[in-house]
């Protein structure tokens, strides 16, 4: 009985340590975390200081005493989202901090839109689309350091350019020609000019004939075959997903409104890779007198992995109002391509025979025949550059180049794309304009990104003339099917300085249709342009970005204004203090004196004091003061002729 007794007790006991072991199990798997809330200023939060359950959700709440606003958390948790999810995962320590209303400062966000406002008297929002891609398969760039000109070939291997003096004798460059062993590869210019593009010798050091043929009593000057590439960065991953309005930017919707193009039709030379012959969007822009150097026919095809010069003729002239892709800078374009980079982007003499054939120069093609163009071209587009070292200069460029402007033909080159920085892996600007960008004959052009701000990779200096829009460009592209023997159109993003140079040439070609002459096209341009920059011409955006609507206008625009008013009917009263600004941003109003405001966003173009025509405006509200708000993102929009309620008077502002 006993030992029966003694077995009982201790099963008993053995029961009852398990159930608490299991009591003492759950509780202690159970975890809590404090929540440490204080304020500054006067309110409160709710829910309040406490122990909380691991991973309990929380929507922290300010309650602003009367006459305060909750500004922001600080602590743990930071910004001004309200109410604010939390999840309690940690010990959190926060701070509210409320301020008194009459330290009140409206904020937001300001982006100006080329999208012309219904009515100018309705707050209109703008979002930024998604940029579709065509669903045909996209051709990747294979060039893959396209931008790094200081680790590619400069020149030529075992090749030499020789102008000889005009008195020469063709017998005498013969009998040279064949004493030193000299191949003529081809005649860069025509019989009165004698330049002569050579094979060297096997292993002859270019620079050790260069400096042998220049001590030469027939020759003016000798120099190796420089070679250039397309100023487009290839769309890698840190680039591609970029978008922008370069519209916007450009001021171009606006400037529609004044000149399209339609008052006369102007010729633009892109010499370039070439044409994607079939583009929808570029039908009928294309003329039929342009030029293959690289293949040596009159079918200008772009058979470059990238389509970087269809990309660059679109930029300047896809069609408008076709309903269906992109629209250029200028609607009546025609468009003379001239293949002079072959299918890795980059080019060297040929670049100079297509400069010469598009200023209407005769030069000799790939079997010996003098050509000239059909057409008559007003501006060369060179979206391409070559870094040439040292003390050495490209003349014969540039004297082709001198050729093209003394005759009247404005030439827009590429400042170039730095380079490629294996440890930040990104292409990164470098002080250094390539040639030719870097002719005082020719306007050099760098790439500002969607903000306004210069693109890491765009090459700046003091030879820098304007910048345009380059990060994220969406236009034509298209690649060859070799296996269909067809061409395939599509579209696709682009980045580079090659981008924002055929930009600039699309601004000076409405210009031109406008009446500007030609002599007068690159001053405008420089004096309306939107200054970046240190104040005047700097190195890293030059005289600014251009403003294709104060171009045509003849006036230096100034920033739009944004501040607080009180309305009354059609009348506006300036009740705050008022901010400028040249890119888009945030804005913050002080001095706020009345109860219930609007904000306003103008560009006064005119100077007229009154919302018009031609005006870019945009307003929220009425905004009561007591009730803060945070997220009052403002966009100004143009107001263009079919916009209704204008005009506003604005009162108060100086």
């Amino acid at each position: 009985m006993v030992k029966i007794k003694r077995n009982y007790l201790i099963s008993s006991l053995l029961v009852v340590m398990l159930l608490l072991t299991a009591c003492s199990g759950e509780e202690s798997t159970t975890t809590h975390y404090n929540l440490t809330i204080t304020t500054e200023g006067q309110g409160s939060v709710s829910p309040s200081s406490g122990s909380y359950k691991e991973n309990e959700a929380l929507n922290l709440e300010p309650d602003p005493d009367s006459g305060w606003f909750f500004k922001e958390w600080q602590g743990s948790i930071s910004g001004d989202r309200n109410p604010y999810p939390l999840v309690m995962d940690a010990n959190y320590t926060i701070t509210a901090v409320f301020e008194e209303i009459d330290q009140l400062s409206l904020t937001g966000e300001v982006r100006v839109s080329n999208k012309t406002a219904e009515s100018a008297s309705e707050s209109i929002t703008i979002r930024q689309t998604d940029i579709k891609f065509n669903s045909q398969p996209k051709v990747k760039s294979k060039i893959n350091s396209i931008a790094n000109t200081r680790e590619q070939e400069q020149y030529k291997k075992e090749e030499i350019i020789i102008k000889y003096k005009a008195t020469t004798s063709l017998q005498s460059i013969k009998r040279l020609e064949q004493k030193n062993n000299l191949r003529k590869i081809s005649k860069i210019s025509n019989e009165s000019e004698k330049i002569i593009h050579y094979q060297l010798p096997k292993d002859l050091d270019v620079k050790k004939a260069v400096k042998k043929y220049k001590q030469l009593e027939q020759v003016e000057y000798a120099q190796p075959n420089y070679i250039y590439y397309a100023t487009k960065i290839p769309n890698d991953e840190d680039y591609e997903n970029y978008t922008q309005n370069s519209s916007t930017q450009l001021n171009l919707e606006a400037a529609w409104d004044q000149q399209t193009g339609d008052s006369k039709e102007i010729t633009v030379a892109v010499v370039d890779t070439g044409i994607i012959p079939n583009h929808p969007d570029l039908q009928g822009r294309i003329s039929s007198a342009g030029y293959d150097f690289v293949d040596g026919d009159s079918k200008p095809y772009d058979l470059s992995a990238n389509s970087h010069g269809t990309h660059v003729a679109g930029i300047i002239g896809a069609v408008a109002n076709n309903e269906i892709g992109v629209t250029g800078t200028n609607w009546n374009i025609n468009i003379v391509p001239i293949r002079v980079l072959g299918t890795d982007g980059k080019g060297s003499g040929n670049i100079v025979k297509g400069i010469k054939f598009a200023a209407g120069l005769a030069v000799e093609n790939n079997t010996g025949k003098e050509i000239t163009i059909d057409e008559e071209v007003d501006i060369i587009n060179l979206s391409l550059g070559g870094n040439i070292s040292g003390s050495d200069k490209d003349k014969t460029m540039r004297d082709a180049i001198n050729e093209a402007t003394s005759k009247g033909i404005l030439v827009f080159a590429a400042s170039g794309n730095g380079v490629y920085n294996e440890d930040t892996n990104r292409y990164e600007g470098i002080s250094d304009v390539l040639e030719p960008a870097s002719y005082d004959s020719t306007m050099a052009v760098g790439a500002v990104n969607s903000d306004n701000s210069l693109g890491s990779y765009s090459n700046y200096g003091p030879a820098l003339d304007l910048v345009a829009p380059g990060t994220g460009i969406y236009n034509t592209t298209g690649y060859y099917d070799s296996n269909n023997d067809s061409f395939i159109p599509i579209y696709d993003t682009m980045t580079g300085t090659s981008m924002a140079t055929p930009y600039v040439s699309g601004v000076a070609s409405l210009l031109l249709a406008d009446g500007v002459s030609p002599s007068e096209v690159e001053e405008r341009l420089k004096d309306t342009a939107v200054d970046l920059g240190e104040e005047g011409k700097d190195e890293k955006y030059g005289y600014g970005l251009v403003d294709a609507y104060g171009a045509l206008l003849n006036r230096k625009l100034g920033p739009p204004k944004v501040f607080a008013a009180t309305k009354s009917g059609d009348d506006l009263t300036v009740v705050s203090e008022v901010r400028e600004f040249a890119n888009n941003t945030t804005y913050g109003l002080d001095q706020i004196d009345a109860d219930e405001v609007y904000i306003i966003g103008w560009r006064d173009v005119n100077n007229s004091g009154r919302v018009d025509q031609g005006d870019y405006y945009g307003q929220i509200g009425p905004i009561t003061v007591n009730d803060y708000s945070q997220n009052n993102d403002l966009y100004l929009n143009y107001i263009g002729p079919t916009t209704r309620d204008v005009p506003i008077t604005v009162n108060g502002l100086n």
